[in-house]
């Protein structure tokens, strides 16, 4: 996994991209004022500054980013578990790993395929009329 970190921009001290991190983590402000070494009145003053919301956001949809992709591949191992639990003796165990197949697993998985390809058909729209619409300011253009 390629690491996500982002660059600290000019005029982000240490403190500040310390405060930052926490946000991103998830702290409240006043856990991330102390981590940082400032005072919850400073880190209020930081939050007004548009660069350092937006190391915030950055710092916050790696740590989501890093989240989803720990959750991922446990997603496989918790698959194989179920599966095995299916063929377990007891019938009970049985019956709950099959429900968690039927009624938890496969719904959401069909959601989640379902997502992928409307997102991708929406993707591939928005980039055949951003093609077409250089192709029109192009073409408005020639004398």
């Amino acid at each position: 996994m390629a690491e996500m970190i982002p660059e600290i921009p000019e005029g982000i001290n240490p403190a500040a991209d310390r405060a930052a991190l926490a946000l991103g983590f998830g702290f409240y402000q006043a856990d991330a004022a102390y981590f940082a070494g400032r005072s919850p009145r400073t880190l209020r003053r930081w939050l007004q500054d548009q660069t350092f919301q937006e190391l915030v956001a950055q710092y916050s949809a790696r740590t989501l980013y890093e989240l989803a992709a720990r959750i991922a591949s446990y997603q496989l191992q918790a698959v194989d578990k179920i599966a095995e639990l299916m063929n377990a003796s007891n019938e009970h165990v049985q019956l709950g790993a099959a429900r968690t197949l039927a009624l938890d697993l496969g719904p959401k998985s069909r959601e989640e395929l379902n997502f992928a390809r409307r997102l991708a058909a929406l993707e591939e729209t928005a980039a055949a009329s951003e093609l077409n619409n250089k192709k029109t300011n192009n073409a408005d253009k020639k004398p």
